[in-house]
């Protein structure tokens, strides 16, 4: 149930982002905090399709950073009326993506900065141990421990849920706008 929620929520979303973009670049809806699984009805606009920027410890960040910017600045060849990418990806090449366009971060609000690592780690636990748990002078000096690093500020482990939760570094621009994925003053409490 809360699964067709959030899908209802992210379509709700995409809605109400396009009544109100008004520029003259392109949108980019940058999500932070949600499953990749809740935007499969979306993959045409994937910006990052193909990219292989996921599970962050095992890409190539070079690789995807240049195929990022290689798409935006090829902007007049992309024919969506909007496209999407994870706040993971966009953390890449966050600097540049505002020159080509319109940005737009959803913030998943059903958290607290944390947000389920769902699968965007290879092995979750295995990172949580090695980096998170170590002292600063333990960690390993590997690509994976360091696109980690440079994707996430912090991680932790929930054994009520058996889940693990990372947050991501903060990005802030003047460019961008800001919007949380779930609008709860329109919710009656009794829905919640």
């Amino acid at each position: 149930m809360l699964i067709g929620k959030i899908e209802q929520e992210i379509s709700k979303l995409i809605a109400r982002l396009s009544d109100i973009i008004s520029s003259s670049k392109k949108p980019l809806i940058v999500f932070k905090g949600v499953d990749r699984m809740l935007l499969e009805e979306y993959q045409a606009q994937y910006f990052c399709q193909g990219m292989d920027t996921f599970p962050i410890d095992k890409a190539d960040f070079n690789e995807c950073s240049r195929r990022i910017l290689g798409k935006a600045t090829n902007i007049l060849e992309l024919t969506e009326p909007f496209y999407w990418m994870f706040f993971e990806e966009f953390l890449l090449v966050k600097d540049t993506l505002d020159l080509f366009f319109d940005l737009h971060i959803i913030t998943n609000n059903l958290y607290n900065g944390f947000y389920p690592v769902d699968n965007h780690l290879s092995d979750p636990k295995s990172s949580y141990q090695e980096i998170f748990l170590e002292d600063d002078q333990s960690i390993n000096n590997n690509t994976s421990s360091e696109n980690i690093l440079n994707i996430y500020g912090g991680m932790t482990y929930s054994a009520a849920t058996d889940s693990y939760y990372v947050r991501p570094h903060e990005y802030e621009s003047n460019s961008a706008r800001y919007h949380d994925l779930f609008d709860f003053g329109n919710y009656d409490k009794a829905q919640v």
